[in-house]
């Protein structure tokens, strides 16, 4: 299966020449760059095809640490990545193929990109971002869907059968609080603390525009509730109706997280 979280283009925050005269990328990104269900995996290949990668070079090993045990790690020039996404045969390694000789080549023009190509996600991608944003909201707030339910029984109880995209999230809140110091929760509203600050947040509101500020949780791994900034509209008609792209945290970073919104900021106190 591939990485379903996996919203990242190769970027210069991929290339590193600290060790040695010229830039390399890590082994293991550019095995979750090809959709490797274990990007470690891709050592193996380097391992079989070892001969053909050194004819370009060192493959300049490193050794690291995890769980208590050490391993080596490859980090591969320009020649050594596209000739290990050829082996690799994967349904992305025509297109990392093109992003390693944007990156690489603006490395060396000493014009890295501050933008890579928008991200394409495949149909099985798609699956299982869809499948992963569903269960966060699932099991994370539950107050959300049991509404919801209790909406869908009381219309059907009373004779009305109404498609299930005609229901918002409301009347609940996520986190409600009876501190009288707090401001009063009108329908569809949620209070969260963000670091140390209250914020109001809409939540009947799932599609914000491109800039809006939200309170939201990262698929890949489930951090939050957080604050994102978001970046661009849903990469494709049928992403899930709760997913968008978010600006990365870190400015110089060119990861945009795949979030899933949980509410528009109204107000932060």
């Amino acid at each position: 299966m591939s990485v379903p979280t996996n919203s990242r283009t190769l970027s210069a925050a991929d290339l590193d020449s600290t060790d040695t005269k010229e830039p390399r990328i890590q082994d293991e990104r550019l095995g979750e760059r090809l959709g490797l269900s274990r990007p470690r995996d891709i050592r193996k290949l380097i391992d079989r095809n070892r001969a053909e990668l050194e004819g370009f070079g060192p493959l300049a090993p490193r050794w690291r640490k995890s769980r208590g045990q050490d391993f080596e790690e490859y980090w591969l020039n320009e020649a050594q990545a596209l000739l290990v996404c050829t082996f690799a045969r994967t349904d992305r390694a025509a297109e990392v193929r093109r992003e390693l000789i944007m990156v690489f080549l603006a490395w060396r023009r000493g014009s890295l990109p501050t933008r890579l190509p928008r991200w394409t996600p495949t149909r099985g991608e798609m699956r299982d971002i869809n499948s992963r944003a569903s269960q966060i909201l699932q099991t994370r707030f539950g107050a959300v869907r049991d509404a919801l339910v209790a909406q869908i029984r009381a219309d059907r109880l009373a004779g009305h059968i109404r498609p299930l995209s005609d229901y918002a999230i409301e009347p609940t809140t996520l986190l409600p609080s009876n501190d009288p110091g707090l401001p009063k929760l009108d329908d569809g509203q949620a209070l969260f603390c963000i670091e140390g600050r209250m914020v109001l947040t809409d939540i009947t509101d799932a599609r914000p525009k491109p800039g809006s500020e939200v309170i939201a949780i990262a698929v890949a791994d489930d951090t939050g509730p957080a604050r994102f900034a978001i970046e661009s509209t849903p990469p494709a008609p049928n992403w899930f109706d709760r997913c968008f792209l978010a600006r990365p945290t870190d400015p110089r970073d060119l990861v945009r997280p795949v979030v899933v919104v949980i509410g528009t900021v109204i107000e932060e106190g």
